[in-house]
């Protein structure tokens, strides 16, 4: 019986072979061990971040911000060191400028910011100006910028000019020069209430507050210039101060306010006027 001829394979089929088991061997086909080369992605951040709690408050020209400083690290470790802390401004977020230097802060505490506003936010219209913050952790990584916090800008609406109280029958009757300019949305009246002392020598002894009451009266109309407190009682003492508001929605639940210089307080005695026949 005769065997079938064993054919060799031929030089060039051995070496397509060999590069064949190599190239499965790469891609992970064979359990061979040839070592592929990874692309390393970017370095993780050390941070957790950005802030999110964001607070502003304006005083005449005068803005404060505060924030709270992240205390742990991605890897929940605490972070050590300081953080570094950029402070951006703008009215729109595609145009911001950094305000002051970079602020080095230890984590956890309680970071802040000031500035005086230059004149080109302090004076026009009213309108919205946002800050945000920027942490970077030791290698100058961002975590990106914070939610942002909004405050007004622009100039704060004229003094309230010749207020005037005056007894009715039905209330003191607060009267006012119209406002100057139009960037007066409102008025707000500061009512302060002097309670008469007590003539009864059994009242002497009462625990009822005889403090200076304070209430705030916000009028919307500004139409009319005047406005009617009904709610006095007789006999006691009142005051009145006056500031026009300038009201700037930033969303639909809320309203800031930019408010002006209250004016001269004026005062009066609330006694019963007589009917007149």
């Amino acid at each position: 019986m005769s065997h079938p001829e064993r054919i060799e394979p031929s030089k060039r089929t051995r070496r397509a072979a060999h590069l064949l088991r190599v190239f499965l061997a790469c891609s992970g086909i064979l359990a061979t061990g040839c070592r592929t080369t990874r692309v390393a992605g970017p370095p993780l951040l050390e941070l957790q971040g950005p802030v999110n709690d964001l607070a502003a408050i304006r005083a005449e020209n005068h803005v404060w911000i505060t924030w709270t400083m992240p205390q742990e690290g991605t890897h929940k470790l605490l972070s050590k060191g300081t953080i570094t802390v950029r402070v951006w401004r703008g009215e729109i977020r595609s145009n911001l400028t950094e305000v002051g230097g970079p602020l080095p802060l230890t984590p956890g505490a309680t970071g802040s910011f000031s500035e005086e506003l230059p004149q080109a936010l302090s004076s026009g219209g009213p309108r919205l100006v946002y800050y945000y913050v920027e942490l970077l952790d030791r290698n100058g990584r961002s975590t990106g910028l914070s939610n942002y916090v909004a405050t007004v800008a622009g100039g704060p609406p004229p003094a309230v000019e010749g207020l005037t109280a005056e007894m009715t029958q039905a209330g003191v009757l607060l009267r006012w020069k119209s406002a100057s300019d139009r960037t007066a949305t409102a008025i707000r009246i500061h009512r302060t209430m002097f309670v008469a002392p007590p003539t009864d020598p059994k009242s002497l002894l009462s625990t009822e507050a005889s403090e200076p009451q304070e209430q705030d009266l916000f009028i919307e109309d500004l139409g009319s210039a005047q406005a009617l407190d009904k709610d006095v009682r007789y006999g006691n003492g009142y005051e009145y101060r006056a500031q026009f508001v300038a009201r700037v929605p930033v969303s639909k639940e809320a309203v800031l306010e930019l408010a002006g210089p209250f004016s001269t307080p004026v005062e009066i005695e609330v006694e019963k006027v007589p009917l007149r026949f």
